[in-house]
């Protein structure tokens, strides 16, 4: 019996990628900043705004995913309830007009 099933493979994959993500999104950054300092003869003031702007780029798509990865949580709990397990709501009471 595998460990893990193909949700769960798809998951791993989806997380780890954030890391990687992450890294580029650093490091594009910290290149961009390095060309902007050449070009204008800065001291490392533009290398720091690239670092800056990758970590809450990289921050940005982490709460991205976070949230989808609770709604699609979400979606599957209520997926697996069976309108059977006594967790359906009370019926509405009729008005009379």
């Amino acid at each position: 019996m595998p460990l893990l099933g193909p949700e769960q493979f798809k998951d791993f994959g989806r997380y780890g990628a954030v890391g990687l993500e992450m890294a580029a999104l650093i490091i594009v950054g910290v290149k961009i900043g390095e060309w902007a300092d050449a070009q204008l003869g800065t001291d490392k003031i533009f290398t720091l705004v690239g670092v800056l702007f990758g970590i809450t780029a990289g921050f940005y798509s982490l709460i991205k995913l976070t949230r989808r990865a609770n709604r699609v949580a979400a979606e599957r709990e209520a997926a697996e309830r069976s309108p059977n397990d006594g967790s359906t709501p009370d019926p509405e009471p009729e008005s009379d007009s």
